[in-house]
């Protein structure tokens, strides 16, 4: 498969940071093989790798705040983040703060460091 085909497909599914497993699916290719060729298709270009395990297609723009939010579901931006993003505060968090009520989870995405802060279920409110 040439890398046209495979951006137009990578496009094409709805998230903009892809795991290895989503990569298996939009690829289909075998689990044995699936290392080589993501290595193959990031020496080419195709894919950029925006933190462990998490690879977005070429010229993609990632906002690490929008992603955080896909890798670890269910989570909100905290109100220390959200409240410098908006200038309420002038103190700049060096990290993103999200809350979830999973565990405490730490990741980079894009050299930006994200942090997932547990909290209890009952504070944890889901709005759909």
């Amino acid at each position: 498969m040439n890398e046209l085909r495979i951006i137009e497909k990578i496009r094409q599914f709805p998230k903009q940071v892809f795991t290895v497993s989503d990569l298996e699916k939009i690829l289909a290719v075998s689990k044995k093989s699936l290392p080589t060729v993501i290595s193959r298709l990031k020496k080419r270009g195709v894919l950029n790798q925006v933190g462990r395990g998490y690879y977005s297609a070429y010229g993609e723009v990632i906002v690490p705040e929008n992603v955080a939010c896909q890798i670890y579901y269910p989570s909100y931006l905290s109100l220390k983040t959200v409240l410098s993003k908006v200038g309420v505060i002038n103190q700049i968090p060096r990290e993103i703060y999200l809350v979830t009520p999973r565990k405490t989870y730490k990741t980079k995405i894009a050299g930006v460091s994200i942090i997932h802060r547990q909290i209890k279920e009952e504070l944890f409110l889901v709005i759909f």
